[in-house]
């Protein structure tokens, strides 16, 4: 769970132990069709509904039996107990389960170091050093960039989005791409940065400019760090 009122900073609470909301529905007397229908409802009613930060757990299950020997399992969670890097890591270890459960067997796994050695390390940084470096970095900059383009009210998807296309490349545009990133020494993410800077550049007319960027947040320096389960996007 997470507390902020009334504190001078956000804490996260770890509970010793919580119930896990769990939910066993059967579909299996409903066509296919209407089984797509329903589960689009659920999932649309299940974001809708969200969570109450301060209320531990922030994550619930839903298993669906649709066949006798079919299931669809529904986990929802909120973002901030982990990152995307994190499900490869848990579906492993699910699967890790699943196959001692299924010889009869106990399941063993590897320990991890836990998320609050993440804290720990975070909290011995240098703060004010941090700060000042990024308050040179980023020293005149006092407005956000102004894209010089016409607007149309119609094309707006999201609050705050104004313009949001998706485009699928082709698998030879993409190769090419690759070999234009590995040529360059560079990944492909550092080219598509760059060409979204360049992109940014010629809307804005601005030769300097600024745009924000995820990182996985993961410090290499914390031992086990690539194993640990938790927030860690930055």
């Amino acid at each position: 769970a997470f507390a902020w009122d009334g504190l001078d900073e956000p804490l996260q609470i770890v509970r010793k132990k919580v119930k896990l909301p769990w939910e066993h529905i059967d579909w299996r007397d409903f066509s296919a069709a209407n089984r797509e229908e329903r589960l689009r409802g659920l999932l649309k009613a299940d974001r809708i509904r969200g969570f109450k930060l301060a209320a531990a757990p922030l994550m619930r299950g839903t298993l669906i039996r649709i066949a006798d020997d079919e299931n669809i399992f529904i986990w929802t969670y909120h973002h901030l107990l982990l990152d995307g890097w994190c499900l490869g890591l848990i579906m492993k270890e699910v699967s890790i389960f699943y196959e001692a459960i299924s010889r009869g067997e106990e399941p063993q796994l590897e320990p991890t170091r836990p998320y609050r050695d993440y804290i720990a390390w975070l909290q011995k940084r240098n703060g004010p050093k941090s700060e000042t470096y990024w308050r040179r970095i980023l020293k005149g900059y006092t407005s956000p960039l102004h894209l010089m383009v016409d607007q149309n009210p119609g094309e707006v998807s999201e609050p705050g989005i104004h313009y949001a296309r998706k485009l699928a490349l082709s698998e030879s545009t993409t190769e090419a791409l690759s070999s234009l990133a590995r040529s360059g020494q560079m990944t492909l993410y550092s080219l598509i940065q760059g060409a979204w800077a360049i992109l940014l550049s010629q809307y804005s007319g601005e030769s300097d400019l600024v745009f924000g960027v995820t990182v996985s947040g993961r410090p290499t320096e914390l031992a086990g760090v690539q194993s640990m389960i938790g927030m860690f996007i930055n």
